[in-house]
């Protein structure tokens, strides 16, 4: 059986339902259960055998802790990645001190009016409020979209604006080898400046195609070892037209649909479909 354990917080953020239906439709409704947990009490409810496999979709230490003390295989990661991949200012750090590029942060109060500079929640998840207006060709505009990122609860990011080309690399630990394989594509926008915004991401609004790019593959590669990841990653880069691969984000729980990037990562660079995509999370499993 393989099990998907989220918790209530994190059930429409990670896994939303119209997966849930593509996943069991694809592995077969009686070899997949999906699970929202409350505490370990319910955790506790559940019989899972040592023959199972758990895809864990949430950050919640507490049941991340149980799911770690049965028999299962499991796709958790550890306190240090979890943090590095929520925070992307502590991601930054950690970047830096390894060499990897990055778009550059400012505060507002160190802008200059000929720079172009890109906003983004802290915190934020799915492209969640980034929309055409992020990209910001003046200080007047960054302090309009940071006032609305503050109003929505979060802490707003203002970083350089890298013009050029969208990247995403979906990463698989082959838990025989130690290797980390990667996928990566182009995504074409019909968004101006080429941005993936919530909408568009909602919408779909992208043509893809297979990045042959290997600074793409070398740094996707660097940053699994830098995070730690053990087991699959979806990194987010900008490629500057100078052909250098910048890190823009980090999604330790990427969507799993047929039409979701990681699983168009590994059909475009592979021809693997889209149940191959499945098994390779699965096969991840430690």
């Amino acid at each position: 059986m393989i099990w998907i354990i989220m918790t209530a917080s994190d059930k429409d953020s990670y896994v939303t339902q119209r997966n849930q239906n593509f996943i069991k439709e694809a592995l077969g409704a009686n070899n997949v259960t999906f699970v929202s947990v409350q505490d370990e009490d319910s955790l506790n409810d559940l019989k899972i055998s040592d023959r199972d496999i758990i895809i864990t979709q949430t950050r919640n230490r507490i049941i991340l802790d149980k799911i770690g003390e049965l028999e299962a295989k499991n796709t958790s990661e550890s306190d240090r990645t979890i943090v590095l991949t929520k925070n992307k200012e502590v991601l930054k750090e950690e970047l830096y001190r390894n060499g990897i590029s990055f778009p550059k942060s400012y505060s507002k109060y160190d802008l200059r009016e000929e720079n172009m500079y890109f906003v983004k929640p802290l915190m934020g998840e799915d492209s969640n409020m980034v929309d055409n207006l992020s990209v910001c060709k003046s200080t007047q505009e960054v302090r309009k979209k940071v006032d609305e990122i503050e109003r929505l609860g979060d802490i707003a990011i203002i970083e350089d604006f890298i013009a050029g080309k969208e990247c995403t690399a979906a990463c698989v630990v082959n838990q025989k080898t130690g290797d980390i394989d990667v996928y990566p594509i182009f995504v074409e926008l019909t968004t101006p400046y080429n941005i993936l915004t919530h909408e568009a991401k909602m919408q779909e609004e992208e043509v893809c195609s297979a990045c042959n790019l290997e600074a793409i593959k070398e740094t996707a590669q660097k940053v699994c070892k830098v995070l730690g990841i053990q087991h699959y990653l979806r990194i987010d880069f900008r490629i500057s037209s100078t052909g250098v691969p910048f890190v823009i984000d980090c999604n330790l729980f990427p969507g799993l649909g047929p039409t979701d990037h990681f699983a168009k990562c590994l059909l475009l660079t592979e021809n693997r479909s889209y149940i191959d995509a499945l098994k390779a999370v699965i096969a991840s499993a430690s």
